[in-house]
């Protein structure tokens, strides 16, 4: 079996980025920003409150996500099969036989303002098997081992741009559920379910905040 795994050293910003979410001083620091917030929200604190709250929850959460993604996310050949695990760590697996080429791509988004490099796993059937975002935390010379072990070429180049609403056009299953409804993309049946899903499931969490906020008798 042969695995790569996603490196902050691979890209030219991604080291500096990461010492700063492991140091334990600023893990100890944002606790402690979230845990005022929460004392403060509480008490009957104003809006100011709640945004620096949010805030703190969402760095900590953009933090966790990239720490899962280094310690996860990979790469790999094992007996017959080409497969990546997720910042999860869930496989996603074809058989050798199956896969034509790994594919090198940046997908474009918010009117290209921002790229995020990309690796496509592609059948025989033109169709993308799996995908793995912020992909240049592999080294191109790290994949091209798994494509040889694969016995399967490495198409495109981070220089190539696809813009985030064709790439699901080009390579079919290059995108989420969630992804095709970000750029509207209605043509594939299970997306109009996975929204009506995740609508309800937003109004549940809506409907427990009110009522956790209404029995603290701040609303």
């Amino acid at each position: 079996m042969i695995v790569i795994r996603a490196s902050p050293s691979n890209r030219v910003n991604g080291a500096a980025l990461w010492l700063i979410l492991r140091s334990p001083f600023a893990v100890f620091g944002l606790l402690i920003v979230l845990l005022l917030c929460v004392r403060s929200i509480i008490s009957g604190s104003g809006v100011f409150s709640w945004a620096v709250g949010f805030g703190a929850i969402l760095f900590l959460g953009i933090g966790a996500y990239y720490a899962l993604y280094l310690a996860k996310v990979s790469l790999y050949v094992r007996t017959g099969k080409l497969g990546a695990t997720d910042f999860l760590g869930r496989r996603h697996e074809i058989p050798l036989e199956d896969a034509s080429a790994l594919h090198l791509c940046s997908v474009a988004y918010n009117n290209g303002s921002n790229v995020q490099p990309y690796l496509l796993a592609i059948t025989k059937s033109s169709r993308c098997a799996f995908a793995i975002a912020s992909a240049d935390h592999f080294s191109v010379k790290e994949i091209g081992r798994i494509a040889s072990a694969a016995s399967i070429p490495i198409s495109g180049s981070w220089r190539e741009l696809i813009p985030l609403n064709e790439l699901d056009r080009r390579f079919p299953g290059g995108l989420s559920a969630f992804w095709r409804f970000v750029v509207g993309d209605w043509r594939h049946p299970k997306l109009v379910s996975a929204t009506v899903v995740s609508v309800l499931v937003a109004l549940i969490v809506l409907v427990v905040v009110f009522t956790v906020l209404k029995s603290q008798g701040m609303m």
